[in-house]
């Protein structure tokens, strides 16, 4: 006799509670990393968001959202408009100085607790949960890009990690109004991070089929589930970034000189479009950081020498 097949056991339901004690901790470790920017004279990790940058008239909020016009060139030029994003929501609540001191820490925040939802809304433990924002506020990548003043892609990490907290919801009802919500979080991705959101959306939209047809790759119906979750999630992360698409094709495409598709244009932009590329033979470094060790470009005024080399480094000496 063929034994019964013991029932699918209950999905976890989320963990309940625990929000003040994450929020906590991790506000405790970025007072500690980032305690010198409550000094007046300070602003710490910020190359890329300089205060004259930052306070420029132009980009004031709430101005900005109507339109910029960046006049530094003769008559200047259009740079497009502010986003309705976390960013420029920051920088209108805390003006010029203040974002400059806390945008970093503020990002980092932000990643670090909807990490903690994810894992939240994915049915782990509270010890889990909490080293699993620690690890995503802490990597090392992430913190990086908001240290040198990129909190941008960092939030748009965030926003991703938002978007499968909605999709992992235990509950079997409200499916397509958590698929929206994730597509709206994919929209925030894009309109904080631009190409590096588009491309963590495509991640999140191989997640958004998986999760619709795992158990039954070869249903038909769940595929066609999944694609129209797929379609949903693209149509609402669009909607919400409209105005980013438009902005980015106005600036970024349509107009720009060296932007054509002509073959004289393609040509012209081969060398920047392969400046970064690997040899054959070197494209195991991706997997093996510095198996062919590691390059680093040293800049002089007069005879362009090296000063120092190591056999374990590659100097490229610019002129």
């Amino acid at each position: 006799m063929k034994r019964p097949t013991p029932p699918a056991s209950p999905a976890p339901a989320p963990v309940r509670g625990g929000f003040l004690w994450v929020i906590l901790c991790l506000l405790g470790v970025l007072v500690a990393l980032f305690s010198r920017s409550f000094e007046s004279s300070q602003v710490l990790f910020s190359s890329d968001g300089p205060l004259g940058a930052v306070a420029a008239r132009f980009a004031a909020v709430p101005e900005a959202y109507t339109g910029m016009w960046q006049d530094l060139y003769w008559l200047g030029g259009h740079v497009g408009s502010a986003f309705p994003s976390m960013t420029y929501m920051f920088l209108w609540l805390l003006k010029p100085v203040a974002f400059a001191k806390f945008y970093e820490p503020f990002s980092l925040l932000v990643l670090g607790l909807s990490a903690w939802l994810f894992f939240r809304q994915w049915g782990f433990r509270f010890g889990v949960c909490l080293m699993g924002a620690l690890a995503a506020m802490l990597n090392t990548d992430f913190f990086s890009y908001a240290c040198w003043g990129l909190g941008t892609l960092t939030l748009s990490v965030a926003s991703i990690f938002l978007g499968l907290a909605a999709l992992g919801t235990p509950s079997g009802n409200r499916v397509w109004l958590r698929t929206a919500l994730a597509g709206l979080a994919v929209g925030l991705a894009v309109m904080e991070g631009f190409d590096a959101g588009a491309i963590l959306s495509l991640y999140m939209a191989a997640f958004v089929v998986f999760h619709a047809v795992q158990g039954g790759f070869r249903d038909g119906g769940a595929w066609f589930k999944g694609l129209g979750r797929l379609a949903l999630v693209a149509g609402m992360a669009g909607f919400i970034a409209t105005q980013t698409l438009d902005v980015l094709v106005s600036t970024q495409i349509k107009g720009v000189a060296g932007m054509g598709q002509d073959e004289k244009s393609k040509t012209e932009r081969w060398d920047a479009a392969t400046m970064w590329s690997l040899p054959k033979a070197e494209t195991l470094r991706v997997i093996i950081p510095g198996l062919f060790g590691f390059s680093a470009t040293a800049f002089t005024y007069d005879s362009g020498c090296v000063f120092g080399r190591s056999p374990f480094t590659r100097f490229h000496v610019a002129p």
